[in-house]
């Protein structure tokens, strides 16, 4: 019967802390941000939303001349920067251009000029073949005109 009888209060007390911990949010002990889109993220001002796990696109000022960052990341999401264009290098391009222009390639990663005016990324192929490309207009922070993903083959 005394066996009983602890396997009852024991059962009762692990029940009732179970329930305890569900009531009590938990406090993260790690300093590292919390991942989120960069697109739904206030603290990543990334202009794609897009390929986040491959590369990443900022438009900012630095030295007060705007200036595209383009970053990858590699297989334990670290990011590098494999190229910088300033908006100066851009000043005598035309306006627009006869055909689209390959302005610079690295790392899996393109910039060009279209014959539209505006500019195009495509980044890609990632590990699953897709390629991701972001249409904008050069600003700071860029305009953002179209963005897609494409899996060739589909």
């Amino acid at each position: 019967m005394r066996q009983k009888l602890m396997l009852l209060l024991t059962a009762a007390l692990l029940m009732a802390f179970a329930i305890f911990a569900t009531l009590v949010p938990a406090k993260s002990t790690s300093a590292a941000p919390l991942a989120c889109n960069p697109c739904d993220c206030e603290n990543d001002n990334r202009e794609n939303c897009q390929g986040i796990d491959y590369y990443a696109m900022y438009a900012r000022g630095v030295n007060n001349v705007c200036t595209l960052d383009f970053y990858r990341f590699d297989g334990a999401g670290q990011g590098y920067r494999v190229m910088r264009v300033r908006e100066t290098e851009l000043d005598d391009l035309p306006d627009y251009p006869n055909q689209n222009v390959l302005l610079r390639r690295n790392e899996g990663i393109a910039l060009y000029q279209l014959s539209s005016g505006e500019f195009q990324v495509n980044a890609g192929p990632d590990a699953s073949g897709k390629i991701y490309v972001l249409i904008f207009n050069l600003a700071c922070p860029a305009e953002v005109l179209h963005e897609q993903s494409i899996l060739p083959g589909q």
